[in-house]
């Protein structure tokens, strides 16, 4: 039986049919079945560019086809479970052949190197013309994913080495300033490409780290796009809000204490409070990343379904802006491991977990009910639990 989608819920997870070097128990089989039975309208397809397409020296872009196949496999089996839409993140970048730089998070730097900027940011925009002429079914796109971050990890210099200290990396990492700058100029190319043969399509702005700076991060953003100084390489400006991005995207982890508390929800409403000053209140606002990590505690898997159900009451009464919510994320980590945190996000144990495998969580019953009633039957959550 295939539910009704819910208009407000969708799901986020990573496809190891789709992406390579991800945990194998990530399969589309499971990943569908469950966007099924959590009614999703929406799911947040992570795709790495550099692995899905090739760019040659002269820049002429070309999706794989083996790789086509697989997104096609992905879309169709999650289209068969009653998802309706699609949100692609740009999970990595593509470069051209002779760039040097192909770890996937790369950005040239546009004032030292700026005719790679320039280059790179056009092989970006010339995939997604691609990509919407071969999926038009793919009408919501997300430039990168978590930009803002400290570390440097989404969004670095070349030079960047993975694992090591912060202090080592210093040199290689943009400041706030600058990658408010790229992000605005990836928007716009980003938005330049969708639009050539989907007029219909929408941007969102990448989802950020709901951090202490997360406001001043979209002040900058807002203050710098109505500046009419971008995209920043071109000659001709635009201060125009859809020539960039027309879905907002908060990623609003409860950092400090994991509660959803009155600090959780004034934060919230501060975020909110940053776009209407800036005159754009009324874009809706979507939360793309919405999940905890247990830690591998039994005491935080029963907590977790609650703060669920706590931010859904507080999108139905207080923040009505937010138009929609991604599970994140639906399995735990078995043979891929990241660290504790990362791990043990998931609302279902992955099937090949040691303990549980393919069981749901308490948080999968929880919501499972809340979404489809209380007299829902469990039993399809443990369609994939090892006997």
């Amino acid at each position: 039986m295939v539910r009704e989608a819910h208009p407000k819920i969708g799901l986020c997870e990573v496809s190891c049919e789709l992406n390579d070097n991800v945990d194998k128990g990530l399969k589309n089989e499971i990943i569908a079945h469950f966007a099924g039975e959590f009614r999703a309208s929406i799911v947040r397809v992570w795709l790495r560019f550099h692995e899905f397409a090739y760019c040659d020296k002269n820049d002429n872009v070309t999706i794989i086809e083996e790789r086509a196949e697989r997104l096609r496999a992905y879309l169709n089996a999650l289209k068969e479970k009653g998802v309706k839409d699609f949100c692609l993140l740009s999970w990595s970048f593509l470069y051209p052949e002779d760039f040097e730089c192909k770890d996937g998070w790369v950005v040239p730097d546009p004032v030292i190197e700026k005719d790679k900027y320039i280059r790179f940011l056009n092989v970006q925009k010339k995939l997604y013309e691609l990509i919407v002429q071969r999926f038009p079914e793919i009408c919501y796109f997300e430039p990168t994913n978590e930009p803002d971050g400290a570390s440097g990890e989404f969004l670095h210099r070349i030079g960047f080495t993975y694992g090591k200290a912060k202090e080592e990396n210093a040199p290689y990492i943009y400041s706030q300033e600058e990658i408010v700058k790229i992000v605005l100029d990836l928007s716009y190319f980003t938005n330049a490409g969708v639009k050539k043969y989907n007029a219909d399509a929408k941007v969102l702005f990448p989802g950020f780290w709901n951090t202490d700076d997360a406001p001043m991060y979209l002040t900058k953003a807002f203050s710098e796009l109505q500046s009419g100084q971008y995209p920043s390489i071109c000659e001709v400006k635009s201060d125009k809000q859809a020539d960039f991005f027309e879905i907002m995207n908060f990623h609003p982890y409860s950092l400090k204490t994991g509660e959803i508390d009155e600090d959780w929800l004034q934060g919230q409403k501060r975020l909110h409070g940053v776009m209407q000053s800036f005159g754009v209140g009324d874009m809706p606002v979507w939360y793309t990343e919405l999940g905890w990590s247990d830690f591998a505690k039994e005491t935080e898997k029963e907590l977790i379904g609650g703060r669920f159900l706590k931010v859904f009451d507080a999108v139905e009464k207080e923040l009505t802006f937010v138009k929609r919510m991604f599970l994140f994320r639906l399995c735990t980590l078995a043979n891929k491991k990241e660290c504790i945190g990362e791990d043990n996000f998931g609302l279902t144990y992955n099937i090949y977990a040691e303990e549980h495998p393919g069981e749901p969580k308490p948080v999968a019953i929880t919501l499972a009910k809340y979404i489809n009633g209380e007299d829902y039957n469990v039993d399809p959550l443990y369609k994939f639990a090892k006997k």
